[in-house]
């Protein structure tokens, strides 16, 4: 598969971070290609190419911490903070991973 169906190019961009969050939450069935590749690629300690990070397409290790990040982020929320009562005090202790999550939201907002 070539670097571009990965990541359908800058003008599919933010689609892909709200799939990855979507998928996280279990809102689709289909895991985004991106977030598939990043996730094989951290399993199998491999890039996605051949030869070093020097010889992967430009952006496309980026992108792919990007799609991991807001899974990881989202799944979190939802397997932790999304809790009734608690949910404040979540978001103080993880600053962060909330961060991530606001962010997806305003993209939903925004490309909804």
């Amino acid at each position: 598969m070539h670097y571009q169906s990965h990541c359908g190019g800058n003008e599919r961009r933010p689609f892909t971070l709200i799939a990855a969050a979507d998928y996280a939450e279990e809102k689709i069935a289909n895991m985004p290609p991106l977030l598939e590749l990043a996730l094989n690629c951290e399993n199998y300690r491999a890039l996605p190419y051949s030869g070093g990070v020097m010889e992967q397409p430009a952006g496309l290790l980026h992108k792919m911490r990007q799609v991991r990040n807001i899974y990881e982020a989202v799944a979190l929320y939802k397997r932790e903070g999304n809790k009734p009562g608690k949910s404040a005090k979540w978001k103080r202790e993880h600053e962060d991973t909330w961060e991530i999550v606001e962010q997806v939201e305003k993209l939903r907002e925004k490309y909804a």
